[in-house]
């Protein structure tokens, strides 16, 4: 693919080839780009750290560098080598015309060399060159002060460079031309000047010099509200020369010029003359199928095609390559492409179609081919030769200095059609083939996907009508997510409900809906998206069948090289070698993520195939060990309370991935936590009930961190459920006990009390006392919560003394925070704040920085009901120093509304409103009704402080609504409180003093 191409003039991009090198994440993308603006200079790792997070880095700033580095080098072509380490820092090695910003550069100093020696159409010429190059804002959502300062600095060059050749067009005659574009360029630039000046020249070569001048008094005035200052002199001297009309305004007569090259197809070549060796004229063929009036988007595609044949009159023989998925509509685009680009190819088109995955019929053979091309062109069949390379000689001859246009359609493989191509200047073949035709070489590649969710739309409507599609948007959205964006599996459906008129959209889209029955319903009377599927199935080699059908089987939307490894019980070079495999002939893409996904009509087409002595099932049980295993050490490294199940299985994997340390284990459970829940439900399914049970509890840790609750309360039912029938006492009690604590933070609190209470009975029975102070502490919040709280105090304590006797210090510190809670609610303010502390001593011996976040929290509420504000201020203070809002956002939003309550109380309203609105969706992120209503109402007092009684109003039954859905007594209570006394001061018969809360 050569050395990989960096585009700075515009989003950040880098292509190999034709392939856009996906960089993985966002500081990959900003470690190379502080690279890329200084190449070839060595970087220290401090200076980058710098220039990406500025004077406040995380703590992991230099270990993200180093590992953006290492995984960089990974992802680009010949990285290793490109990226160099000097020192302690480091220094990227890239060609000058291997970067989009340097090319430009070097086009704007030839452009000025060209000026300094008189030769302004040339630097016209350059600088036109310099600007194509670029795509859009530079560097455009990088964000860092230093890349935005780069950003604004190659932004003035460009912008520079676009003054000089306006300039120059000016110089060379232009004028009435560049007046819309000199008013849109000023209207988006509207304090430069120099434009101004060429619009005031623009206006007055075109006869309109009161315009002109309006021109000048608009920026004058513009200039002296906004900057107090007067336009420059350059300005000031063209107004005055307006003025006078002075003769040195007149344009100099243009100096004739060559027309540019055109940017699309190129024009019609005049007919060639006729060689000798031709005894009569050739047939002028025109054999291209008609075009499709329903077709749409593709228009990147289409301009690649467009710019091939452009060049086709200058180089040899172009091709381009389409590829894709069989029924991504290959065969349409290769005809919409080919009558776009037909006029610049007068001497003929002609369409073949090469039958490779045609069913019933037999792939035509190159002979076959060129016998049927040659005798498209006239010649008869007894001039023709029987061989090979005489048809091929002859072919090419015909060829020479003529222009034609090939669509080679549904190709295999390359020998197939080599001998079709034009070698010669003049002619394009544009070919077509599921796979990527790789040893195709000098070809431009076109690779087709799914169309995009807006194309769909617009395909239905072209097709169903766009009235239809109109009255039922969503229902026209369901069905082209069911059909997977897939154009043969749109155009099916379409077909299908127009010929039956007593169908709706809604009807169409419940049939597709089932997923055991949705490639049944694809399916027409000559065409069905199984049978293409496959017809490619059929042709690939016996092992990349074998590793379609078991990694199919992995039964979420991703998988990576490990999980393939796991599915194919074989190692890591050959389970990347199968997804290759499967990549080529595009039954398998690539996320941008870095892992594999399968479409879902082929996964669904998969999932159909004959499962031959039970191997779906024997790779399905070595997935689950691999994942088990691999959550077992990725916890291990992100959570330091974890502890691995005490029950003799022991699931192992030789395809585990590596965590060097606490960021790559919890980066990992961040990718993979949807295919995890996958596992676990398609575990169940198939009664695998202690890999269930083991993934589904290490799972818990991650999503209770993250915040998924309806996904921890998922899982944590699948594991009961899975405990219960294996009859395994301890899986059980761990299952209950998260289930329960999971139940408080869905709001499933009758539920969760029921739980926690199985749990206590079982864990006293087996005398198990870490079970114990567990369920306790659990059974404790939750009757805390729903208001029992002469219940929930007993079995607090005895948690918090049996956690302190046996040494589980996290759960003591956990239940402390809910003692504390207690207290508050009942008014014990003293108690509270000494439970919270206590807590926060915990939770600072164990590091455990989200415990002691929470219990700095309630120590803050406890002396605020206490009347106790600067101690409050002091808590609150400390732990916004440790938030951190991707970790438990439930407890960071609590957080935020009692800062604004502790600023509402002291005065400062602008400190006071500035927490809120991030409180309020951090609270609706949590999906915690508990923490909702809490938020909610300390929202409702700041606002009612703040005098914005609406506001205190509607948050307040916010409240309401959740607090008193789930049973949360105290909080429902404060609702109405709060509802009562903004509607009284609304309704003009309360009377707030400034600054009081009502509580």
């Amino acid at each position: 693919m050569g050395d990989p191409r960096f585009l700075l003039l515009g989003p950040l991009e880098v292509w190999a080839g034709d392939r856009r090198v996906p960089l993985g994440g966002r500081v990959n993308e900003k470690v190379l780009t502080m690279l890329l603006l200084a190449p070839g200079q060595v970087l220290s790792v401090p200076r980058i750290v710098e220039g990406i997070w500025g004077e406040a880095p995380p703590e992991t700033a230099t270990h993200q560098v180093r590992k953006a580095v290492s995984s960089l080098r990974t992802r680009l072509p010949g990285g290793k080598s490109l990226i160099e380490t000097v020192g302690t820092g480091y220094r990227i090695a890239v060609h000058d015309d291997d970067l989009d910003s340097t090319r430009f550069a070097a086009a704007v100093q030839r452009a000025q060399a060209l000026l300094g020696d008189g030769r302004g159409d040339l630097a016209a010429e350059e600088l036109r060159t310099a600007l194509d190059l670029w795509r859009g804002a530079s560097l455009d959502d990088h964000g860092s002060a230093v890349i935005s300062a780069a950003s604004a600095a190659l932004e003035e060059r460009r912008m520079a460079a676009l003054e000089q050749l306006l300039a120059l067009r000016l110089d060379a005659g232009e004028g009435p031309e560049l007046v819309g574009e000199l008013r849109d360029l000023v209207a988006a630039n509207p304090l430069r000047e120099r434009l101004y000046g060429h619009l005031m020249l623009a206006l007055y070569r075109s006869g309109r010099r009161a315009d002109a001048l309006d021109v000048f008094r608009s920026v004058r005035r513009l200039l002296r509200e906004d900057l107090g200052v007067d336009p420059g002199p350059e300005l000031i001297g063209l107004h005055e020369a307006v003025l006078k009309d002075s003769p040195d305004l007149l344009a100099a007569a243009p100096a004739p010029r060559t027309a540019p090259a055109p940017r699309t197809a190129p024009e019609p070549a005049e007919p060639p003359q006729q060689t000798a060796t031709v005894s009569h004229p050739l047939t002028v063929p025109r054999m291209l199928p008609g075009d499709l009036p329903d077709f749409v988007g593709r228009t990147t595609e289409l301009a690649a095609v467009v710019a091939a044949a452009a060049e086709a009159g200058t180089a040899g023989g172009r091709i381009v390559a389409v590829d894709g998925i069989g029924g991504c509509g290959k065969t349409s685009f290769a005809i919409r492409a080919a009558h776009t680009v037909a006029e610049a190819f007068p001497d003929g088109q002609i369409f073949l179609d090469l039958q490779s995955h045609t069913p019933g019929e037999e792939p035509i053979s190159a002979n076959t081919a060129l016998d049927i091309l040659l005798r498209s062109l006239g010649k008869r069949p007894d001039e023709i030769p029987d061989d090979l390379a005489g048809r091929t000689g002859m072919w090419r001859n015909c060829l020479t200095d003529r222009r034609y246009l090939l669509v080679l359609d549904n190709v295999r493989e390359v020998g197939q059609i080599r001998p079709l191509l034009p070698a010669t200047a003049g002619s394009i073949a544009i070919v077509t083939s599921r796979a990527r035709l790789v040893d195709l070489d000098g070809a431009r590649w076109v690779s087709l996907r799914e169309l995009s969710p807006h194309e769909s739309s617009a395909f239905l409507a072209e097709t169903l009508g766009a009235d239809l599609v109109a009255a039922d948007l969503r229902g026209a959205q369901d069905l082209a997510e069911f059909c997977g964006h897939l154009p043969l599996a749109l155009r099916i459906a379409s077909a299908r409900l127009l010929n039956r008129p007593g169908w709706t959209l809604d009807r169409m889209v419940r049939r597709l809906a089932d997923q055991t029955r949705r490639l049944d319903e694809l399916s027409s009377t000559d065409r069905s998206v199984e049978a293409t599927l496959r017809s490619s199935y059929d042709a690939m080699e016996p092992p990349v069948r074998t590793a379609f059908r078991l990694t199919a089987q992995h039964p979420g939307g991703a998988l990576d090289v490990h999980s393939a490894a796991a599915l194919l019980g074989r190692d890591l070079p050959a389970a990347d070698s199968a997804l290759e495999s499967l990549m080529d002939v595009r039954f398998l893409q690539l996320r941008n993520d870095g892992r594999y996904g399968f479409h879902d009509l082929v996964r669904a087409f998969a999932l159909r195939l004959p499962d031959a002595d039970g191997e779906a099932g024997v790779a399905l049980r070595r997935l689950l060990d691999h994942y088990c295993q691999a959550s077992d050490d990725a916890c291990a490294r992100v959570f330091p309370y974890w502890r691995r199940v005490d029950t003799t299985f022991r699931p192992e994997s030789p395809y585990l991935p590596r965590f060097p340390d606490h960021g790559a284990a919890l980066e990992w459970l961040d990718r993979e936590h949807s295919s995890l829940i996958a596992v676990v439900r398609r575990a169940e399914q198939e009664r695998l009930d202690l890999h269930a049970a083991y993934l589904a509890r290490n799972l818990a840790y991650h999503l209770n961190l993250r915040g998924y609750f309806e996904d921890y309360y998922e899982v944590a039912k699948i594991a009961v459920a899975c405990a219960r029938r294996l009859g395994d006492s301890s899986l059980l009690l761990l299952s209950l006990s998260n289930l329960a604590a999971v139940c408080w933070k869905v709001g499933r609190l009758p539920e969760g009390v029921a739980a926690a209470e199985e749990g206590l009975a079982a864990a006293i029975a087996i005398n198990d006392a870490h079970a114990e102070a567990r369920c306790r502490g659990t059974l404790g919040m939750l009757l805390t919560t729903v208001g029992a709280y002469d219940a929930a105090l007993p079995h607090l304590e005895r948690s918090i003394a049996l956690g302190t006797e046996i040494g589980l210090h996290r759960e003591t510190a956990e239940s402390l925070t809910v003692l504390s809670m207690l207290h508050e609610n009942r008014g014990d303010f003293r108690q509270s704040v000494e439970s919270a502390q206590a807590a926060v001593d915990i939770s600072r011996r164990l590091h455990a920085v989200e415990i002691e976040i929470a219990a700095l929290t309630d120590k803050a509420v406890a002396h605020l009901r206490g009347g106790e504000l600067p101690q409050a201020r002091a808590c609150v203070d400390l732990a916004r120093l440790l938030s951190d809002e991707s970790r438990l956002p439930g407890n960071v939003a609590l957080l935020l509304a009692v800062c604004a309550e502790v600023a509402a109380l002291s005065g400062d309203r602008e400190a006071a409103v500035e927490p809120i609105e991030s409180a309020l969706r951090l609270a609706e992120a949590s999906r915690t009704p508990v923490r909702q209503a809490a938020v909610a109402n300390i929202v409702g007092r700041v606002r009612f402080a703040v005098r914005d009684f609406e506001g205190a109003l509607e948050a307040h039954r916010y409240a309401y609504r959740h607090a008193s859905a789930i049973g949360y007594r105290i909080e429902a209570a404060r609702a109405l409180e709060g509802m009562e006394a903004a509607a009284a001061v609304l309704d003009g018969v309360g009377r707030p003093s400034p600054g009081r809360i009502p509580v």
